[in-house]
């Protein structure tokens, strides 16, 4: 993996792209290092390697396709660093950031980020928002479960989640995942509420056990599953022609 990444850089610094994309490519790659370091997790990664590629972030591309990913990766690892608590994110620095990125250029992963942070902060207006973009935004393998996690963490927000969210949010849970998101951020909660009995625990370690052995769905039942529903980012059953 760093060997990968070493040779990733070198082929940035040959030059080999033209300006716009060589910008783009500093982006993705200083935001890729985040992640290879992010997996590897070496003794004070965080606090010793997090801090320098916010820095390279921070600096502007004079081209309009870079400078647009730019902002959107940024906002991403300040998300980060605000959860792993070395730079605080604020909502005021939230809005601002967000609105320097248009709404075709905000991604299921940027919102995916804002959804944990929402929850955090206890943040009902940007969990709302989280919602509303993965009803009409999301796209992709986990589309419907993104818009099933910013429901279910909107409505423990709200005081409102109930016995029959937390079976729903079991039911639509898909992959291993999905269950550690449940077990981190909804089950503890569900709890206080007391709405977690001994037959909610069975559906759940069944549940559990049975995406374990499967694997989640077989790839071609979620995939059905997206095309056959519209509000999940689909809309064409497999026999139709799309557009």
């Amino acid at each position: 993996m760093e060997q990968r990444l070493r040779e990733a850089w070198a082929a940035h610094a040959d030059g080999g792209f033209d300006e716009e994309q060589n910008s783009r490519f500093f982006y993705q790659l200083t935001y890729l290092e985040y992640q290879v370091r992010m997996v590897l997790r070496e003794d004070g990664w965080a606090i010793n390697q997090l801090p320098p590629i916010l820095q390279r972030l921070e600096k502007e591309s004079g081209f309009e396709s870079a400078e647009l990913l730019r902002r959107r990766l940024y906002l991403q690892l300040r998300i980060t660093m605000d959860r792993l608590g070395f730079l605080a994110l604020e909502q005021t620095t939230m809005d601002r950031l967000l609105s320097l990125i248009p709404l075709d250029m905000q991604t299921s992963e940027l919102w995916n980020k804002i959804t944990s942070w929402a929850y955090k902060q206890r943040n009902e207006q940007y969990l709302i928002k989280s919602y509303d973009f993965a009803i009409n935004n999301a796209r992709g393998l986990h589309a419907n479960w993104n818009w099933v996690r910013a429901y279910a963490l909107m409505r423990i927000v709200q005081g409102l989640f109930n016995r029959e969210d937390l079976l729903w949010v079991m039911d639509n849970a898909e992959f291993e995942d999905h269950i550690k998101y449940i077990r981190k951020d909804i089950w503890s909660p569900a709890v206080e509420m007391g709405i977690v009995d001994d037959d909610v625990e069975t559906v759940f370690s069944l549940r559990e056990k049975q995406i374990i052995e499967d694997n989640g769905m077989g790839l071609m039942d979620v995939l059905k599953r997206h095309f056959r529903n519209p509000r999940f980012g689909g809309g064409n059953n497999l026999g139709s022609a799309t557009a």
